[in-house]
């Protein structure tokens, strides 16, 4: 999990139906797993056992949600304290240390002891928390898929059904902009069935197509948009060289990150600064073909007035300190007027 050393996602394949593939995984790349670590290495062979880490991981992050930052960390250790516990208790090996072998009955005793984590720690849950957390993986993956179609995630988020900041944050604008009862960022029961385009109480009418029910976010409301750099702005003239050499002659943000010469040189400056931040191993970011690091940015008008803006990673993986390689959100605050990084901030999936 994100708490530890693995972290469970689901690797999902979009059938011609788009109907959700039924394989997970854990969220490192199982051709090349931590070494010595065999917890990691059972993940990686149960697609069972992946997915009762990812039911727990509901419940983690729903809790995390609501103690706030100032919680985290006592919330964090009283979890790996219970995992460590339960871990022993399967006979399952502490990673990087001796045998790593799982016993026989090893993924089995695992899946009982994670679900019982998964209901003590529910009892503390309550409302739309706990309707949230006692949802299907299955579901939470169809749900942030909706906000990243609708808009309110960033391009290229992979819908792994693990709620962390980005989509709390994603969910609480989804709530504000479509006048929600409450936008606290937990999906109620209530909240799914407008989500998923049924605005019909429990047991009304059949659900329609969502695609007619989701208006796209408002301008202000979505956070990222794909740079291309090689294209102008959409729908507005070029305004050529102004642009490309001043980024106070631009129109926008978008217009400074597909027409300034500067931006290029930006998106290098923050990969430069985000990598220099890993503490174990190298970043992986992006490749040419999937539009490089940093193609994302902050969507609005303040780029040009104040030479600031925010360019975003939303697909880059850092390690962690036993092996794992974790998915991270990277924004990164650049000065065009100083040429220079002004802030990194680093948030897990």
């Amino acid at each position: 999990m994100k708490r530890a050393f693995v972290a469970a996602s689901v690797a999902v394949s979009l059938l011609s139906t788009r109907a959700w593939a039924q394989q997970y995984h854990p969220d490192f790349s199982c051709a090349a797993p931590p070494p010595n670590n065999g917890v990691a290495l059972m993940l990686c062979q149960n697609s069972d056992a992946a997915k009762h880490e990812l039911m727990f991981d509901q419940t983690y992050y729903a809790l995390r949600q609501i103690v706030g930052k100032d919680g985290w960390k006592a919330l964090k250790q009283s979890i790996i304290l219970d995992e460590n516990a339960a871990n022993q208790g399967c006979g399952l090996p502490i990673p990087g240390e001796g045998d790593q072998s799982i016993p026989p009955n090893g993924a089995e005793c695992y899946i009982g002891a994670i679900d019982r984590l998964t209901e003590k720690y529910r009892t503390r849950l309550a409302g739309a928390a706990l309707e949230e957390a006692q949802r299907p993986i299955d579901q939470h993956i169809q749900l942030q898929q909706k906000l990243i179609d609708a808009g309110y995630l960033p391009t290229g988020t992979i819908a792994d059904g693990v709620y962390g900041e980005t989509t709390r944050a994603a969910i609480e604008t989804w709530q504000r902009v479509q006048k929600r009862p409450s936008s606290e960022g937990f999906i109620s029961d209530a909240d799914e069935r407008v989500l998923l385009g049924d605005n019909s109480p429990p047991g009304g009418a059949p659900q329609q197509d969502a695609r007619e029910s989701i208006p796209p976010s408002p301008n202000e409301s979505v956070l990222y948009k794909l740079a291309h750099p090689d294209k102008n702005t959409p729908d507005t003239p070029n305004q050529g060289s102004k642009c490309a050499s001043d980024i106070h002659a631009c129109r926008d943000n978008a217009d400074i990150a597909n027409n300034s010469n500067k931006y290029a040189y930006a998106r290098e400056e923050c990969k430069d600064q985000a990598g220099q931040m890993a503490k174990y191993g190298t970043p992986v970011w992006p490749g040419f073909f999937s539009g490089g690091a940093f193609g994302s940015f902050s969507v609005g008008q303040d780029g040009p007035s104040t030479g600031v803006m925010t360019l975003v990673e939303p697909n880059a993986q850092f390690q962690n300190g036993f092996g794992a390689m974790v998915h991270v959100t990277v924004r990164c605050e650049y000065n065009f007027n100083t040429e220079s990084v002004i802030n990194i901030n680093m948030e897990n999936h």
